[in-house]
């Protein structure tokens, strides 16, 4: 897949190029992150042969330095990072909108994808001071009376729901899809860093990964459920054992993540709740240009499709066999932002992706006749 990247020769060094000029496998980073503040250099028409020959990191936002940096530090020599591998300036969004409608396949083929979680803006560090005695478990030392009592340790149970769930990062509708297509990520967030990918949840205080005795309180919401959590893993393994050759139907990582939110149930009702499931997920999330809904949501679609092996027809949000399901949804209630039908036409007004703001799901619950 052609696209443009970052080289990194050093951590205060980097050139514009395009991966075509490099021969082989590309091996490569991408970043998630939130946009915001002082955003002090980005890709333009003007700029664009000054970047092909030279960029100083140092002039760069404070958490895409740090990307850099992390690279640098993991052996990774590429990284894609949108405001300076789209142009952000071309005639009528032409360069957007090509490199937009491939931005899933870039998160899919990535060999990692780093998400920003502890910054809130792109000016902002992702660096946080925090307190290690948050993350280093504590010892209850054993009863000395008590030959069988091995003693125990606490750890702090809130650190996911605080480092990732409730994060802003989460909210943004374009890592959406970012972090439910890329094969791992490693998490910066503001207590303590998280690895995840298609086999394992850990992080500082669990890093061989979250023991299942703890998992419960560590249970995240259905989008990072479907990569992350162990049960994903041994799908696919029983998957595998039952006939090794069925691996090869794994077209994809992203298929496989997807995937895993199949269980053994074939009943048709089950593989579209979990698509209300991500429904519901991604009704929360906001974007700077809500027009942006649709094609940011694309790459799931499809991905979604191709690992049920569905048939059915999608449209605009909805598939064809859940269409009266599909048509309940409503207009969140007059809040603190008010929902509106779209003024650019971005899908039928009888779909969810008709409007601009908040909605809320009301099917998913049991079929509808």
């Amino acid at each position: 897949m052609k696209c443009r990247l970052l080289r990194i020769a050093d951590v205060e060094n980097a050139t514009l190029i395009s991966s075509s000029q490099i021969d082989g496998r590309v091996d490569y980073a991408t970043l998630s992150y939130c946009w915001g503040g002082l955003q002090t250099l980005e890709l333009s028409v003007n700029n664009y042969i000054q970047l092909s020959t030279y960029i100083r990191v140092g002039d760069l936002p404070q958490t895409i330095q740090e990307a850099i940096v992390a690279c640098t530090r993991l052996g990774i020599q590429y990284i894609w990072i949108d405001c300076l591998c789209i142009i952000q300036d071309s005639y009528l969004d032409e360069d957007w909108k090509k490199e937009a409608a491939t931005m899933g396949l870039i998160y899919e083929n990535a060999v990692l994808n780093l998400c920003m979680a502890g910054s809130g803006r792109s000016s902002e560090s992702s660096y946080q001071t925090r307190d290690v005695n948050l993350i280093k478990p504590l010892h209850i030392t054993p009863d000395p009376d008590d030959e069988e009592d091995k003693g125990a340790y606490m750890v702090c149970t809130d650190l996911f729901d605080y480092d990732i769930v409730k994060c802003p990062l989460r909210k943004r509708g374009w890592v959406f899809q970012e972090w439910f297509l890329a094969k791992q990520s490693l998490v910066f967030g503001q207590i303590q860093l998280w690895w995840h990918c298609r086999e394992q949840l850990a992080n500082e205080t669990f890093p061989d990964g979250i023991p299942d005795d703890a998992r419960v309180e560590y249970e995240p919401p259905p989008i990072v459920r479907a990569h992350t959590m162990k049960d994903t893993s041994l799908f696919m393994r029983d998957k595998m054992e039952d006939d090794p050759k069925d691996n090869a139907d794994f077209k994809s990582h992203t298929h496989q993540a997807i995937g895993s939110l199949q269980d053994k149930e074939t009943d048709s009702f089950a593989v579209y709740k979990r698509w209300w499931e991500i429904l519901s997920q991604y009704a929360e999330t906001r974007f700077t240009y809500e027009s942006d809904r649709v094609i940011a949501f694309s790459g799931i679609a499809q991905a979604f499709r191709s690992s049920h092996n569905l048939s059915d027809r999608y449209l605009a949000g909805i598939w064809q066999r859940d269409f009266p399901a599909g048509l309940m949804w409503s207009r969140t209630p007059q809040g603190v932002v008010e929902a509106r039908r779209s003024l650019k036409y971005k899908a039928p007004s009888w779909s969810w992706m008709s409007i601009d703001g908040p909605y809320s799901l009301c099917g998913g619950e049991g079929p509808v006749d």
